[in-house]
C-alpha cells in the first residue's frame, strides 16, 4: 500500500509540476496540451500489444481449465458443473472488459 501512494503521488506531483514548468517558459512549442496528447498517443501504442497478449494468455488458461472441468465432468465429479460454469462466465466477463477496455482507451 506505501508503495501505491508513493506512486500515486509521484504521478500527482509530476501533472502538478509540468504546466507550472510550462507557464514559466512561455515557449508555444511545449503547452500542456501538446504534453497530454504526446502521453496519450504513447498510452494508446502500448496499451493495445498489451490488451492483445492479455487476451492470448486468458484464453490459453481458459480453454485448459474448460477442458480439466469437462474432463471431471464427464467422470461424474459432482462439483465439476459449477466449475465448468464458473469458468465459462468468467472467461465471457474477462474478455468483455478487455474489449470495453481496448473500445475506450485504444480507439
Amino acid at each position: 500500500m506505501k508503495k501505491l501512494s508513493n506512486k500515486f503521488f509521484m504521478v500527482l506531483a509530476a501533472l502538478l509540476a509540468g504546466p507550472m514548468a510550462m507557464a514559466q517558459g512561455k515557449n508555444d512549442k511545449f503547452d500542456f496540451t501538446s504534453i497530454t496528447n504526446d502521453a496519450i498517443d504513447g498510452l494508446t501504442g502500448t496499451l493495445k500489444p498489451v490488451i492483445n497478449i492479455v487476451s492470448i494468455i486468458v484464453a490459453l488458461i481458459g480453454v485448459v481449465m474448460l477442458i480439466w472441468n469437462y474432463v471431471k465432468r464427464s467422470k461424474s465429479d459432482g462439483q465439476s458443473n459449477d466449475a465448468l460454469v464458473s469458468w465459462g462466465v468468467s472467461l465471457i466477463f474477462v474478455f468483455v472488459a478487455l474489449q470495453v477496455i481496448k473500445f475506450i482507451f485504444v480507439e
